[in-house]
């Protein structure tokens, strides 16, 4: 990835050794094993604040005994910026944005030399209609073109202008990319939870089919209750095996995108004292002012076309004609005209209202977003602290009821519906969860927050002109 000035390089070989120390199995993730993926991601995080403290403490369990015991913990924001910064490093469209970034960069060859474009060379000749050896002569001429006043100094901010428009190009990129990524980690992540809702349910379906087999044989149930016990295990067991296999479908495509990283059952922190002009399309909208502005001044310093200046060395000769060699310049200097310029001092202008336009929609739009991403947080931890609430109150109803079934005083079919009210729980439980670290993704997205890449790729942008003020409700 190529920087210029200010920024940060990220460097290939920064790339390769993080797609090394990834791909050696530091970020993976094992459907059988979780907690022991969880743990390792908490390890990485160090000690944080009181949420995360729940989750350190229940994903340091060997054996989850449910959901709510392998809830996604919080992370370190290294662990995403690794991954990022792998898909970054094979996304076709950011590798052919920082192309152009180097190409406009290129652009800067022209203000370092003192003419305002190519030389040109010129040769002449002309005879007399009796004969070349009566009369002839032979010119040649070396011109080039004049840089106008101010023009130079125009043109190299214009160029500035446009390498910074499409610095911000590729980190809009970057942010798109990290939006997918972070949609595409959390439908693992609930996959993944999902399966662990499914062992639990094969576990205790395990267990009572066990408990009903106890039973069976000592002739307190029939032979018909077995069946029953025997066909929810199959059940459950089956439910396990589509679970397993829809979290490996979906720890592919996120694998896919980030060349072999896999997500981790962690939520990313959210994001502190973040200013809305730090969003990179509220940077790119700004790049898109200044470019605007530059193509004025630009306009208004190149009223004419460039002056050219040319010298010349003459040679004549022949038996009617005196002999000698003279040399000599030429200066053109072209007129401006209105005609020339007021098309484009108008389009410079739409430019510049255009940028303007889109500068205050986005303040809008994103002060709007961001907003609503931190209402749905808060509804998500209120719905999270709902569901385990929940969860809480099924398995102390599964148990009643297990202790009613040994006493005899309520049947194996009631027993297995109670138990269902428990894997419904424990769904809601890993989607509530599930939920409210998606949510903290969507604010940090909604936000602009690239994790590992905000100092390297994210410089802020002042104009140099006041810009209109923002409406009220903007964030």
């Amino acid at each position: 990835m190529i920087f210029r000035k200010y920024h940060f390089s990220v460097s290939p070989l920064t790339v390769a050794l993080i797609s090394a120390a990834t791909l050696m199995g530091a970020l993976g993730v094992d459907l059988g094993g979780i907690s022991e993926t969880a743990q390792a991601a908490e390890d990485q995080t160090g000690k944080s604040g009181s949420e995360s403290s729940h989750h350190r403490s229940t994903l340091q369990k060997p054996v989850p005994k449910s959901v709510s015991d392998s809830q996604p913990a919080i992370i370190s924001e290294t662990v995403f910026a690794r991954h990022l910064l792998r898909a970054l490093s094979l996304d076709p469209e950011y590798i052919s944005l920082q192309a152009e970034v180097l190409a406009v960069d290129a652009r800067h060859a022209t203000t370092s030399i003192p003419i305002a474009g190519s030389p040109s060379v010129g040769i002449g000749g002309r005879m007399d209609t009796r004969g070349p050896r009566k009369v002839w002569q032979t010119d040649v001429e070396l011109g080039a073109p004049l840089w106008l006043p101010g023009q130079r100094q125009a043109f190299g901010q214009q160029v500035d202008a446009d390498l910074l428009q499409a610095e911000r190009r590729a980190t809009e990129r970057a942010l798109q990319l990290a939006g997918e990524l972070r949609e595409t980690w959390w439908d693992a992540v609930l996959a993944m939870l999902n399966v662990h809702v499914a062992e639990q349910r094969l576990e205790t379906a395990q267990a009572i089919q066990k408990d009903v087999e106890r039973r069976a044989h000592f002739g307190d149930l029939s032979s018909q209750d077995t069946l029953f016990g025997e066909n929810e295990t199959l059940a459950a067991d089956l439910d396990l095996s589509r679970a397993r296999m829809e979290a490996e479908r979906l720890r592919s495509v996120y694998s896919t995108i980030t060349g072999g990283d896999e997500p981790l059952v962690a939520s990313e922190p959210v994001a502190t004292d973040r200013k809305l002009d730090d969003h990179p399309l509220i940077q790119l909208a700004l790049a898109g002012i200044e470019a605007a502005r530059a193509q004025i001044r630009y306009v208004n310093t190149t009223l004419r076309e460039n002056p050219e200046v040319s010298l010349y060395s003459s040679q004549q000769g022949g038996v009617m004609s005196e002999e000698g060699t003279s040399f000599g310049f030429r200066l053109r200097v072209p007129l401006a005209t209105e005609a020339r310029n007021i098309p484009r001092r108008a389009a410079a202008q739409a430019g510049l209202t255009r940028a303007t336009v889109e500068w205050t929609q986005h303040r809008r739009v994103l002060g709007l977003a961001i907003r609503r991403a931190e209402n749905v947080l808060e509804r998500a931890k209120i719905s999270a602290g709902i569901a385990r609430e929940r969860l809480d109150v099924a398995r102390k109803q599964l148990a009643s009821a297990r202790l009613s079934f040994e006493a005899g005083e309520t049947t194996l079919y009631n027993l297995y519906q109670v138990r269902r009210l428990l894997s419904d729980a424990l769904e809601a439980d890993a989607r509530a969860e599930v939920e409210l670290g998606r949510a903290r993704a969507r604010l940090n997205q909604a936000m602009g927050v690239l994790p590992g890449l905000s100092a390297a790729m994210v410089t802020p942008v002042v104009a140099h002109q006041k810009l209109p003020e923002p409406a009220p409700s903007s964030r």
